[in-house]
């Protein structure tokens, strides 16, 4: 989305809207207008989260390797118990003290159950496992401290496009401001003719067909200057929802395009060597190289083992006769992958040529942004060039109105040549503020290019 399609969208949003009277207004030069914006805009603060997000991140991959505990409990009830029935023998004596019935002794048997668990027992466990070696553990925590990296890379992205568009609004409210006052200026002194002229008609020393036509260019003066007020209108919305500002809230701005004009330094701007990795994009591309680059290493660390030491304990609230349960037990868990049929050789290559492409996007935009460096060069140049051009037909439509009013009061010219210097006049000055506001936007443009902002 271009910038006037920002400006209409803009518009439509905040249509309805009335500004609030009465309200104390804050100030602003445009470093101030940047700043403020860049604390409070809301893509900014969405990229300090995902920062946040990305260290949170690289916590969470680092925790893996950490010691994990863990601990339950078990609950079981069995309304029927199992039983086990063992023959237990025993010596049945039925002698007596004096040796009678000694002939009698004989060896009994009888039947002993034995329960094979208990109706109700909590069973309490506790684990705690520690990652010895896993390659995938390895990469993630790479990749994790990348992600951070590309998530700081895109905040300085957006802060770096915040700036321009806050420039380039800031530019577009003063050149409609310093617009307003030129036309508001023009017509008190068309007003001002006019009702000379009227005078001049009612002694019928002119008639009424100049007046008419003086009459028009008036009534299209005025057209211009409503015109104008409602983009002034409209850009002053567009920056306050730029820099994060209340829409009802008032603001007001310090500088002036005479001031920020003399500010700049085309020749130095255009002496600067362009560096392509101080650029943020390029940056960008080069991380999210690095980040492919860590989804082949993942994909190669399949084929290593993972090793896991463990150690378990547990205990019973109640047992049964017979329990075979190990209450302790420490152990190591290794995982060796054997045979995958080519999967893991597949996910591999397919790894390597998305690399491939990321490597080739990144050449072919690397030579883009020298190419958008050259264009954006030669756009501030032919930007300057025309700038000075239209100030000087300005200047010179300027005189020549102004030659043509005195001549006109004097009786020498007429109201079409006074009307047709008029427009020549307005046709200039639009002209002019254009010139301008894209000289301006030309230079904020190519020092984003720089990463000079």
């Amino acid at each position: 989305m271009n910038f006037k399609q920002i400006l209409l969208v803009t518009a439509i949003m905040v249509g309805g809207y009335n500004t609030t009277k009465g309200q104390e207004s804050m100030s602003f030069t445009l470093k101030d207008a940047i700043d403020y914006a860049l604390k409070n805009n809301v893509q900014v603060k969405n990229a300090l989260i995902d920062i946040e997000v990305a260290k949170k991140k690289i916590w969470e991959t680092t925790a893996q390797g950490l010691p994990q505990v863990s601990a339950s409990l078990d609950y079981t009830y069995m309304p029927t118990i199992p039983e086990m029935k063992f023959q237990t023998p025993y010596l049945i004596n039925p002698a007596l003290s004096d040796g009678t019935n000694a002939d009698k002794i004989q060896m009994g048997y009888m039947t002993v159950p034995i329960k094979l668990g208990v109706e109700s027992s909590a069973t309490i466990k506790a684990n705690v496992s520690q990652l010895v070696f896993n390659g995938s553990y390895i990469v993630g925590l790479q990749t994790a401290n990348i992600f951070k990296k590309l998530s700081e890379q895109a905040l300085t992205s957006t802060e770096n496009s915040i700036r321009e568009n806050v420039s380039n609004s800031y530019y577009l409210v003063l050149m409609a401001q310093s617009n307003l006052e030129v036309i508001t200026k023009m017509k008190e002194n068309l007003e001002k003719t006019l009702a000379e002229m009227k005078a001049f008609l009612n002694e019928g020393l002119i008639e009424n067909t100049d007046v008419d036509q003086f009459q028009y260019t008036v009534t299209m003066v005025e057209n211009t200057k409503k015109n104008i007020e409602r983009q002034a209108e409209i850009a002053m919305r567009l920056l306050k929802f730029q820099m994060g500002i209340e829409l009802e809230k008032n603001i007001v701005l310090t500088e002036n395009l005479n001031g920020i004009v003399q500010q700049l330094n085309i020749e130095s701007l255009m002496g600067s060597e362009f560096d392509v990795k101080q650029n943020v994009n390029y940056q960008l591309m080069k991380t999210q190289e690095k980040m492919m680059k860590m989804s082949l290493n993942l994909q190669k660390s399949t084929y290593l083992p993972s090793v896991v030491a463990f150690y378990s304990h547990q205990e019973k609230t109640a047992k049964a006769d017979f329990d075979f349960t190990f209450p302790d037990m420490v152990g190591v868990s290794v995982n060796v992958p054997v045979f995958s049929s080519g999967m893991r050789m597949s996910r591999v290559g397919q790894a390597k040529l998305q690399l491939e492409k990321t490597q080739n996007s990144t050449q072919m935009a690397t030579e883009g942004l020298k190419l958008e460096y050259e264009k954006a060069k030669s756009q501030l140049l032919s930007s300057f060039d025309k700038y000075i051009n239209e100030k000087t037909n300005m200047d010179l439509a300027e005189k020549i109105y102004n030659k043509t009013l005195i001549k006109y009061k004097e009786g020498i010219s007429g109201s079409m040549d006074l009307t047709q210097a008029n427009s020549q006049l307005l046709t200039s000055q639009t002209n002019y503020y254009s010139a301008l506001y894209e000289l301006l936007t030309s230079k904020t443009k190519l020092e984003n290019l720089m990463n000079k902002q």
